[in-house]
């Protein structure tokens, strides 16, 4: 993949300088550029959604967020392009990439796919129970790539729980001896403590996408559209992404749909690696709130019940 270097006398934060942006790149004409749109909010990545005249979907352009630690956006072009390289479905083709001149900034193009949200999508079983698994198939996919390339071009500032020796059931036992002893801390304490009596190996790091959300994972009716925001793929621990879509589904959409995809991942792991993995990473995300009264424990409360997971 080419790296550009982009002259731009527009304001990065308009629709203009998007759009000039989005021109010089692709090598178009401003005229075949329209409807440039921002899609986040100023203190993370600059996104916009841009339509591209002879384009079915819309392209979006990324660009750095000058708060992040490291180039997330090139980062993840280079990742994108290595995983289209081994053959991974349904994720964004790299258009173009590269560097805004005078701004000291990194930029990538991707292009759209298919399908909203599946936060917007799950209104019914059925549909959560064909996305779910056609998800599940998908991170199997991702987590069998060979591990050698993207590993060579990772950001060094990954730091961290992003380490493939993150481990959910310390890490999340240290972080409840901080908290103030509420009945939720409690709940997590004796969910890990259990989890921690059970002896397994962890499972050999792979692949894994990182930031596997609802917010992610794009669906079209009953099929899945396709997944975003590879930012944060790195080499760690494949129960991660597991454990994040769990969490993220019983706060965001329902019991019944986290409940689903947790069975799914049991059935497909076998129970100790869940218990032992896939349940702590789940309960680390909740930890992980800025403000736990936001997390809706109650949920968690249920669906770790119906998964009889404590004896």
């Amino acid at each position: 993949m080419q790296s550009l270097d982009i002259s731009l006398d527009h304001d990065i934060g308009t629709p203009s300088g998007a759009k000039a942006i989005v021109a010089d790149a692709l090598g178009i004409s401003w005229q075949d550029v329209s409807q440039c749109t921002r899609t986040r909010p100023p203190s993370r990545n600059l996104v916009w959604k841009c339509k591209v005249r002879q384009m079915e979907v819309p392209v979006y352009l990324k660009i750095q967020g000058g708060q992040l630690p490291s180039n997330t956006v090139r980062h993840e072009a280079r990742v994108l392009s290595q995983l289209e390289t081994q053959g991974l479905p349904s994720i964004p083709p790299v258009l173009a990439s590269g560097q805004l001149v005078g701004h000291g900034l990194g930029f990538s193009i991707l292009g759209g796919l298919r399908g909203k949200q599946l936060r917007s999508r799950f209104r019914s079983a059925p549909a959560a129970t064909c996305q779910l698994q056609g998800a599940l198939d998908w991170l199997g996919t991702l987590n069998a790539l060979e591990t050698r390339e993207i590993a060579s071009i990772l950001p060094k500032g990954l730091t961290g729980r992003f380490l493939p020796s993150f481990d959910p059931l310390t890490e999340g036992l240290v972080a409840c001896d901080k908290l103030e002893n509420s009945s939720n801390v409690r709940f997590v304490r004796d969910c890990l403590q259990f989890a921690a009596g059970i002896v397994i190996d962890s499972p050999s790091p792979c692949i894994i996408h990182g930031s596997f959300t609802v917010f992610n994972i794009l669906a079209d009716h009953n099929s899945l559209g396709g997944f975003v925001d590879f930012e944060s793929t790195r080499i760690g621990d494949p129960m991660e992404d597991y454990g994040s879509l769990g969490y993220y589904l019983a706060q965001e959409v329902s019991e019944k749909c986290s409940l689903h995809w947790m069975q799914l991942a049991m059935r497909h792991h076998g129970r100790a690696r869940f218990v032992t993995r896939v349940i702590p990473f789940m309960l680390w995300f909740a930890l992980a709130r800025t403000n736990l009264q936001k997390v809706r424990w109650n949920r968690i409360r249920r669906l770790i019940d119906k998964l009889d997971f404590l004896p």
